[in-house]
């Protein structure tokens, strides 16, 4: 497992329970091919997770992406900012996948600011090869 990602876990640990992440990451793009490869990484990372640290993982790419395909559902962030706040709210901390565009996703940058707002920490991650690393 890579080091960066036992900061989460030993995070968690310390707080002597699981604690419930929220992944934020980019998704909208005017390719629909950008935001089925934005879905597959996401998953990967979530499963990731799922496999290697004491965090249960909760990302609305992975829940909603289908459903948003299937229903032929906007992919804005405007159009599920109200959900992404309601599961910010139910979440313990936040990490911030910086897959490409985050730093322009309006979406990402909306959540990382009502994360903070609300006092959850927040971790980066970025990949290389196959391990994620975190940093504070």
């Amino acid at each position: 497992m890579a080091e960066n990602t036992l900061r989460i876990s030993r995070y968690c640990l310390e707080m002597k329970m699981n604690k419930v992440a929220y992944i934020a990451s980019p998704y909208s793009h005017e390719l629909p091919r950008m935001e089925q490869e934005r879905h597959d990484r996401v998953a990967d990372y979530v499963g990731f997770l799922h496999r290697h640290a004491n965090v249960i993982p909760i990302s609305p790419i992975v829940c909603s992406h289908y459903l948003a395909r299937s229903q032929r559902l906007p992919t804005d962030a405007a159009y599920w900012r109200e959900i992404n706040h309601w599961l910010i709210d139910k979440c313990d901390i936040m990490i911030v996948l910086k897959l490409d565009g985050w730093q322009k996703s309006a979406g990402v940058q909306d959540e990382i600011e009502y994360a903070e707002s609300q006092g959850k920490p927040v971790f980066y991650q970025s990949k290389c090869n196959t391990l994620w690393f975190t940093e504070f």
